[in-house]
């Protein structure tokens, strides 16, 4: 009787052992496959039209990235792409972020192995360092593979993640060239008028994006609309410059950053009056207090 017992207690172990085994194997299925190391949270997400994948919502510090980089990931970067752009879809403004980053570094990258011999050819005879042909060799092996599609638009993302807040993307958003977005938008065909207006809206984003960034802290975009007031014509520009230029000192512990921004202070009383110069410590205290209540960096 007693083996009898054993025996069928043994039965009921072997299939609720079985049973959770299958169950882990049925949990471990994915449709989309993503670095082990990167992750987190899975959601469904669409992609294509009619397509559901299942991916790995991922946030910055998961992702697999170089450990001196914010975006860049493990050469090649073309396994991640389609991963990144549907969580980017997704809502996911990291990802957005990191996406944009790495199309733009890509996106002048040599797209087959003759521009890349090309390129690599043009460097060994005009340039003196083996610095230049070691980008070129970094890069192009880097960003080989990416599917021309997926620099379409690619602008779009950063600018999403920019206005959602990210600091990341409002900082690198201002330092967009104007020729890029127009180029990577398809808006060089547009009648004189309607280019321009484009350019101009882009610009006014720029600004918009660098001081949320700012007024949050961000000593980058400090630094651009700086670089951007002081080359506007008007002394109102240079009022704003001197100001940030004091903000900056104000709030950084780097002895160089801080040497730098008084040089260029100096600089700008020779070329503002007294009563400029009272006004641009006015608003960089207004700045500063600000920045004290909402700084998140």
């Amino acid at each position: 009787m007693a083996s009898l017992k054993y025996v069928a207690i043994s039965g009921v172990l072997a299939i609720v052992v079985l049973t959770a085994i299958v169950q882990y194997f049925n949990n471990s299925t994915r449709t989309a496959s993503l670095p082990d190391t990167s992750a987190v949270l899975a959601e469904k997400v669409s992609v294509n039209s009619g397509t559901r994948i299942e991916v790995k919502r991922l946030v910055t510090h998961n992702l697999p990235l170089r450990p001196d980089s914010a975006w860049q990931l493990l050469s090649p970067v073309a396994p991640y792409i389609d991963a990144l752009i549907a969580m980017a879809r997704s809502g996911n403004n990291e990802a957005r972020y990191v996406l944009a980053r790495n199309l733009g570094y890509c996106y002048y990258s040599p797209k087959s192995a003759p521009q890349y011999e090309q390129k690599r050819e043009q460097a060994l005879r005009y340039s003196d360092s083996d610095v230049a042909v070691t980008r070129i060799d970094e890069q192009y092996h880097y960003c080989s593979d990416i599917k021309p599609s997926a620099f379409e638009g690619f602008i779009d993302h950063l600018e999403a993640s920019a206005d959602a807040g990210f600091v990341l993307a409002q900082e690198h958003y201002g330092t967009i060239s104007t020729d890029l977005y127009i180029k990577v938008n398809g808006l060089s065909g547009l009648e004189r008028n309607a280019l321009i207006a484009r350019r101009e809206a882009f610009e006014n984003k720029k600004v918009l994006f660098l001081d949320r960034a700012m007024r949050v802290g961000s000593i980058k975009a400090m630094a651009r609309l700086s670089w951007i007031a002081s080359n506007q014509q008007g002394s109102h520009g240079l009022v704003e410059a001197y100001a940030i230029n004091n903000t900056i000192m104000r709030l950084t512990d780097d002895n160089t950053l801080y040497n730098r921004y008084a040089w260029l202070n100096e600089r700008l009383e020779q070329r503002l009056t007294q009563a400029d110069i009272l006004q641009a410590l006015a608003q960089s205290q207004a700045l500063i207090a600000t920045v004290d209540k909402t700084r998140t960096l």
